[in-house]
């Protein structure tokens, strides 16, 4: 059975598009940047990772979309779907965002220590 709906036509595919092409251009301009000022802050860094996660989400998000609506076979969506590489498409995201919380809470554990206030 082919599903009749375009590919073009499909918002959910356009907006992960989008995203890929975005956090793509993104990440390349930062990592760019990242060279050529030699000591970019944590912030800098840890937003260039994020941008590169993101990227990585959706296209696992857009391979599975494509395959929802316009493969005609929806027997590759099953498959996709059922894949080790569809369950760990927010792995990236989620090491990364852990990274940044438990840094972050180490900042602000040593900030206040230092300060003599309590936890």
């Amino acid at each position: 059975m082919v599903n009749n709906i375009c590919w073009y036509r499909d918002p959910a595919i356009l907006i992960y598009a989008a995203i890929v092409l975005v956090t793509t251009y993104g990440l390349v301009l930062f990592v760019w940047w990242l060279f050529k000022a030699r000591k970019p802050t944590e912030v800098y860094i840890y937003f260039t990772l994020l941008l590169g996660a993101i990227g990585i989400t959706n296209v696992f998000n857009l391979i599975a979309r494509y395959y929802w609506k316009n493969d005609g076979d929806v027997s590759d969506h099953a498959v996709f779907i059922n894949s080790g590489w569809w369950e760990i498409r927010s792995l990236s995201m989620l090491v990364l965002l852990t990274a940044i919380i438990v840094r972050m809470t180490m900042r602000v554990i040593k900030n206040r220590k230092s300060k003599g206030e309590g936890l």
